[in-house]
């Protein structure tokens, strides 16, 4: 039998374990975030794809736990962390089907696995606009999330590309009026007069410049016409001339 000293009066009670871990690694007690959970999927479903020999199969369950890990990890972080990963899981699911749909179709049955019904692309843009109503208050990881999902597995859908713009403003902050300067970019004021100056009519503009150029068509057009009438007269005052002296000698003139 092993017998342990007892405990100092003087020392402190002995931490849980889970504890100590959670203060040893904050990140891991706050749980990643979105968009970084999307790009860890994100590489996985590309090295995925570049599977040959891969099991049928075998892309898609691999694909589909590692989103159910995703969600249970956040069911420790509260109901709303967790409502916050299902979406961003469902996003992530829609792209993988896209995705493997061109390269390995019978793993392309991700979303259906995970959502079944639900798994369409017209759910995708419901959530997609659930976010953009948000606007400003949006979860910016999120909005990250569906933006990343429409842009590169569905580039050529005009849905698709009708949401975003709207994500993107959300994205980098600009929707609501929260957008801020960001360093080494031209302010948005940058053509405003300074203080107490008289703003000036002239601003740079397409249409200046479309005007610019076409008045410089229309002088090369009216100096080169210029220039042609002026050699097509002198030619003609020669020939004229050569006329009259043929005429003179007796002879006909005929060309």
């Amino acid at each position: 039998m092993t017998v342990r000293p007892a405990p100092s009066p003087s020392a402190p009670p002995a931490a849980p374990a889970a504890a100590v871990a959670a203060a040893a690694n904050p990140a891991r007690a706050a749980g990643p975030g979105v968009l970084a959970l999307f790009r860890a999927f994100h590489a996985d479903l590309l090295a995925a794809c570049a599977q040959d020999r891969a099991p049928a199969g075998s892309v898609a369950e691999r694909l589909v736990a590692m989103l159910h890990g995703m969600s249970a990890s956040a069911t420790a972080q509260g109901p709303a962390a967790h409502g916050t990963v299902v979406k961003a899981a469902f996003a992530m699911a829609m792209l993988a089907d896209r995705a493997l749909a061109q390269v390995k179709p019978a793993d392309a049955v991700v979303a259906g696995r995970l959502f079944g019904a639900n798994a369409t692309l017209q759910t995708l843009f419901v959530q997609a606009d659930d976010l953009i109503r948000q606007g400003a208050k949006a979860d910016r990881g999120l909005a990250a999330v569906y933006l990343a999902a429409l842009a590169l597995g569905f580039p050529d859908d005009a849905q698709a590309a009708a949401r975003r713009s709207p994500l993107h403003r959300i994205v980098t902050g600009r929707e609501g009026g929260t957008e801020q300067p960001q360093a080494g970019l031209a302010s948005p004021r940058a053509y405003e007069p300074p203080t107490g100056a008289v703003a000036g009519g002239f601003r740079p503009s397409a249409r200046r410049w479309w005007m610019a150029v076409g008045g410089v068509a229309a002088l090369f057009l009216l100096v080169s016409h210029l220039l042609w009438s002026t050699a097509v007269n002198d030619l003609q005052r020669d020939l004229r001339g050569a006329r009259s002296a043929v005429e003179d000698m007796g002879q006909s003139w005929s060309y």
